[in-house]
């Protein structure tokens, strides 16, 4: 028929086979440039945290980032980026020192990790501490010949360090370093701090404050530096008596003279002082003991004022076996006592000491029943002295015993 022949003649047109072709060529095309079907590739790069790690702990690594690769969807991989990934590492418990730790990665949903590079990271845990540093003023260059710094008001006068203990210890000294310049206009520098550390000593030590005020006047002569006076005695106070203070007025005198001389300086004395036969507190004048090296003087008066201050002297005496009775009004008729004795160690002056007769306690041992209503119960010991002058040190045992007497 004439309807079938057009059509076998259509199917088999150059004109269909056209159409059919650019058909399958769309088809094609977005399967694998569309949404259609397959998955994708996609490396990125990602930053680690480091999770649990204690207050107490400083962490440090060479890396910080790591390489991933990931797998999935086409439509989801395309529009990841780094922020939707967590890369972790775990720190918890650990003590300080060097691990090796694995790198733990978090994915959205439907994507799968390729790789991790590298799939470990190695870091180190140091301890984190703090201390509490004085500053010393340290003119950069050193001061000329014959120029001194005086007058010197630091505010403040420390600083707090806080870092790790190892870098800590490497600490030497804490300096702020005006220069000579600096300090000849006469006003007030705010000068940073600096550490002074052992070479090779890491940087991750943090200074508060960062800075100083300093302010400081230049003049010409020779260094100075405040020394401890120091009283020198001799002989022994009368008997009975030992000494129970010296007092010095100024406690501190100031030396001037060539830097390498007074450095080796580190007291000044007073002339010998005889204590022999002093029965009482005394006040004097002393002189100073000259410096051996000529160069260096005094500044000032050359003398001290000294109190000598007295205390009779004590003796200590131990009474062994001492008897507990019992005192007071009870309901009881009688009482016991466990132990019967104990040991009081008693403290005088060597006169009230000397004045008791061997075979004579000077104190009267009791406790007190009054109101007990308890058959047995531990009580305390007190001790009455018949004596004046004496102190009571110790009794053994502090405590006894009292069990009542019942008909």
């Amino acid at each position: 028929m004439p309807f079938f022949k057009n059509v076998d003649d259509f199917f088999g047109s150059r004109f269909f086979l056209r159409i059919v072709s650019l058909f399958i060529a769309l088809v094609l095309w977005f399967y694998v440039n569309g949404d259609i079907g397959g998955n994708m590739e996609k490396e990125m790069s990602c930053d680690v945290q480091f999770l649990n790690l204690s207050s107490e702990l400083t962490l440090t690594s060479d890396l910080r980032k790591v390489d991933i690769g990931v797998e999935g969807k086409r439509d989801v991989v395309a529009d990841l980026n780094p922020m939707d990934i967590l890369c972790e590492v775990d720190v918890r418990g650990l003590a300080p020192g060097k691990y090796r730790l694995p790198v733990k990665v978090i994915l959205p949903a439907g994507v799968k990790l390729g790789f991790v590079r590298p799939p470990n990271m190695e870091v180190s845990l140091l301890r984190y501490a703090e201390k509490v540093l004085p500053i010393h003023v340290s003119v950069e260059g050193g001061l000329p010949v014959g120029l001194l710094m005086d007058a010197v008001d630091l505010s403040p006068t420390e600083v707090t360090v806080r870092g790790p203990e190892e870098d800590l210890a490497s600490v030497k000294e804490v300096q702020v370093q005006p220069t000579v310049d600096e300090l000849q206009k006469g006003e007030k520098l705010t000068l940073p701090i600096k550490l002074i550390q052992l070479e090779g000593a890491g940087d991750s030590l943090t200074v508060y404050p960062p800075e100083a005020d300093l302010t400081a006047i230049l003049r010409k002569g020779l260094p100075r530096k405040a020394l401890p006076v120091e009283v020198s005695v001799s002989g022994s106070p009368a008997e009975g008596f030992e000494v129970k203070t010296l007092v010095v007025t100024p406690s501190m005198m100031e030396i001037e003279g060539p830097k390498e001389a007074i450095k080796v300086i580190d007291k000044v004395e007073t002339e010998t002082i005889d204590l022999t036969g002093f029965d009482k507190d005394r006040s004097m004048i002393v002189p100073l003991r000259p410096v051996e090296n000529e160069e260096v003087s005094f500044l000032g008066d050359s003398s001290v004022s000294v109190k000598v201050m007295l205390k009779p002297k004590t003796e200590s005496r131990l009474f062994s076996g001492v008897p507990v009775v019992t005192k007071g009004r009870s309901v009881y008729p009688g009482w016991e006592v466990f132990p019967q004795t104990v040991d009081v160690r008693v403290d005088g002056s060597v006169k009230v000491m000397k004045s008791l007769e061997d075979s004579k306690i000077p104190f009267f041992v009791y406790v007190d029943v009054t109101n007990i209503v308890s058959r047995q119960l531990r009580v305390p010991v007190t001790i009455e002295m018949r004596e004046k002058g004496l102190k009571v040190v110790s009794v053994a045992p502090e405590r006894v015993t009292v069990k009542a007497k019942i008909d």
